[in-house]
């Protein structure tokens, strides 16, 4: 799943820059996603989302 590589990625993080080009990658992968149609999740998947995003914020936290 691109979005746990991108969790991944951000954690590895230990620059402010680091952490910003990893948002940039992101937000234009976000971008695309948009123009496809749009599945919903199942619960697991949206408890794994969740729980890769909490991850997420809090490595960001690490770095700021």
């Amino acid at each position: 799943m691109k979005f746990n590589e991108f969790t991944d990625s951000m954690c590895k993080c230990t620059t402010k820059d680091c952490v910003q080009g990893v948002s940039d990658q992101m937000a234009k992968w976000g971008a695309e996603q948009e123009k496809q149609p749009d599945p919903k999740p199942t619960d697991e998947q949206a408890k794994r989302l969740e729980a890769m995003g909490q991850r997420l914020g809090e490595c960001i936290q690490k770095v700021k």
